[in-house]
């Protein structure tokens, strides 16, 4: 497998390391279990033709990315849309109400069943959805969002400066060609105005130790505040804000009970096994006894613990 010629996000040529190689059928294995679902072997092949899956790291930006870039097909991403369903209000959603104003003009990329957008029109924007599932953009269109199957890259040409900000939630990840697309998605802002981007943020707290989803053929790349940052840098725009989801209280109790069960059990003999589990399982209790207090409290940003998501808002130049 030759190496890549340059990062997707800076264009950096010289350092490129290699972190990782996981056999594929390790993934589609995992896969399997998460969807709950058997893939053929030839969707296999179709999909993720290597043997194995290199992992390479930009040492100019800090990009995590998947070589050679290859996204899933559409058969692949029905089965996913249908098994994850991507229908509920996503944390990032309202950071990036909060930092627009009503009455926009809005277009969201990757729109799926219009949840964002949904909202918006309750508080009066003009609103425009971008979806590449036929079946998803039905459903959207059928609720009375105006949408297209169109690309960003076409629909970018005919709507250049059209909108107030445009938005795209856990997009970028999934893309081969992060800074064209990022590129077309600015060219639809007027000057001045702003695009937001969310996606799954790398060094996010707890991950479990092979999540399926966050290889390809779903994710192909993985990205940090310093990466997103170089990327808006190489296009010539600015990120003037960027916002960490907070860890979940359920996610954070559950952390904290495993880690104290591994110490436990790795440091006392014979017993350490069931010792660890109690020891987890009340400690986790008693210092997150509820979510309430949890979010009261400000756990989450008092000590820096971060869930899924990173958002970043990117001024277009005047």
């Amino acid at each position: 497998m030759s190496p890549p010629p340059t990062c997707p996000a800076c264009g950096e040529s010289a350092r490129l390391d290699l972190l990782s190689e996981t056999p594929v059928d390790v993934i589609w294995d995992a896969l399997e279990a998460v969807l709950h679902r058997a893939y053929p072997p030839a969707v296999r092949v179709r999909n993720t033709p290597e043997r194995t899956l290199a992992l390479r790291r930009c040492g100019a930006c800090d990009l995590r990315f998947f070589w050679p870039l290859r996204a899933g097909d559409a058969e692949f991403y029905a089965s996913v849309v249908d098994d994850v369903g991507y229908t509920t209000e996503k944390w990032e959603f309202g950071w990036v109400r909060a930092r627009s104003a009503a009455g926009s003009r809005a277009l969201d990329v990757g729109c799926g069943h219009g949840v964002f957008l949904a909202g918006l029109l309750r508080r009066g924007d003009t609103v425009f959805g971008l979806e590449q599932s036929d079946e998803v953009a039905a459903r959207t269109a059928a609720r009375g969002i105006p949408m297209s199957m169109e690309s960003i890259e076409s629909f970018s040409r005919s709507n250049a400066g059209a909108f107030d900000f445009a938005s795209a939630f856990h997009v970028l990840e999934h893309v081969t060609d992060p800074a064209g697309f990022v590129r077309d998605v600015a060219r639809c802002v007027r000057p001045g105005g702003s695009v937001f981007l969310s996606m799954p943020n790398d060094e996010r707290t707890f991950r479990p130790a092979l999540e399926a989803l966050d290889f390809p053929p779903h994710h192909v790349t993985r990205w940090t505040e310093r990466s997103l940052r170089a990327l808006a840098d190489r296009l010539g725009l600015r990120v003037v804000e960027v916002g960490f989801e907070p860890l979940a209280h359920d996610t954070a109790r559950y952390v904290l009970e495993k880690r104290l069960h591994a110490a436990v059990r790795a440091s006392v003999p014979v017993v350490g096994q069931a010792l660890g589990a109690a020891v987890g399982f009340l400690a986790s209790r008693a210092l997150f006894p509820s979510r309430r207090l949890y979010e009261a409290a400000e756990v989450a940003r008092r000590f820096d613990l971060h869930g899924l998501a990173i958002v970043a808002r990117v001024e277009v130049p005047r």
